[in-house]
């Protein structure tokens, strides 16, 4: 499962960016030096960030997803649980590790999931539980999260034209952990 889910990721966000648009990095700086081995996404030696090309040194999509998840595999993880909140019941109870969701660091002690997985963070938190980021294929990195912020109009509901209740939700939110990760996601400045 964690598996499709970066898959995901890396399929619309990532490999997009490194295959379209100018021949400057992700992060701006232009550079008349090619790409390592002529790669889209291969990056430069001083940067080490993903290249833009239009040049037609594009590699195969299998090719540039396995090299992009080599370089960020650590930048993953998996949101564990040791305890929530239950609304019906009216009380928090506790239950054995409980992976809750995946998460990507975007920055060395934050990183992204969805609101669905901030809201009962939130409450776990609350009722004093222990929940974890455990990073992708390691076994020791696990980093305790402090806080949970969830998009402030998640589960806001407005009627459309129509007269209908909207179901689109801004379904992002963000994790605060104690210390900090090594490898992190780049993320876009302008994606349009």
């Amino acid at each position: 499962m964690r598996f499709l889910i970066f898959s995901f990721f890396v399929t619309v966000f990532l490999l997009p960016t490194a295959w379209a648009g100018e021949r400057t990095s992700i992060g701006g700086a232009s550079s008349g030096r090619s790409a390592i081995g002529g790669s889209a996404i291969g990056g430069s030696k001083e940067s080490m960030e993903p290249r833009r090309t239009t040049q037609g040194n594009n590699v195969a999509p299998a090719t540039a997803f396995s090299m992009v998840y080599k370089k960020y595999k650590h930048a993953v993880g998996v949101v564990v649980m040791l305890g929530s909140y239950d609304e019906k019941e009216g009380r928090c109870f506790s239950y054995e590790p409980y992976a809750s969701g995946t998460a990507w660091a975007i920055r060395p002690s934050w990183f992204a999931t969805n609101a669905h997985i901030t809201e009962p963070v939130k409450k776990s938190l609350k009722c004093g539980f222990d929940v974890f980021i455990a990073l992708n294929e390691t076994r020791d990195k696990r980093y305790r999260v402090v806080k949970a912020i969830s998009h402030p109009r998640y589960e806001e509901t407005k009627r459309n034209y129509d007269g209908k209740y909207s179901i689109d939700t801004p379904d992002v939110g963000l994790l605060k952990i104690e210390g900090a990760v090594s490898t992190v996601f780049p993320v876009a400045r302008k994606v349009f």
